[in-house]
């Protein structure tokens, strides 16, 4: 998968990364830790509602555990709701 990410940094200056992976959950990971907002998932669960995706994690950071949430139209935006959840709540 190839992934561009485009968006506005905690500071408001403005960020672009681009990666290459093997699925979305790697390159999602990658541009996190990039940008100093590293997150490993401990565990994964994934469910399909009605026309959308739900996807949770159990995550940690040093000695922070959080679980997150996030919905998408599909697996792969479901994923990537979930970890920039997941970031946020790991680094306030």
């Amino acid at each position: 998968i190839d992934l561009a990410v485009t968006g506005l940094r905690a500071d408001g200056r403005g960020t672009r990364a681009a990666v290459t992976a093997m699925g979305t959950v790697s390159a999602v990971t990658q541009v996190l830790g990039d940008h100093g907002r590293p997150v490993e998932i401990l565990e994964f669960h994934q469910y399909e509602i009605f026309e959308a995706t739900v996807t949770f994690l159990y995550t940690v950071h040093g000695t922070t555990r959080v679980w997150a949430v996030g919905f998408g139209a599909d697996r792969d935006l479901s994923i990537a709701a979930a970890l920039a959840n997941a970031a946020s709540r790991l680094h306030p």
